[in-house]
């Protein structure tokens, strides 16, 4: 059982994660936007 500020600790940590790919992706859609979503998700992915 984890405690409570591992707990805390790990959900921040996964919340900066996903905004941060979220600020990613918007930027790529700005940058991207005729490219089709497959190449798309093909960034995001290799920039994990």
């Amino acid at each position: 059982m984890l405690n409570q500020s591992d707990w805390r600790k790990d959900i921040e940590v996964n919340y900066r994660r996903r905004e941060h790919l979220y600020r990613q992706y918007s930027d790529l859609q700005v940058n991207t936007s005729t490219d089709s979503p497959d190449s798309i998700c093909q960034i995001i992915v290799g920039k994990i």
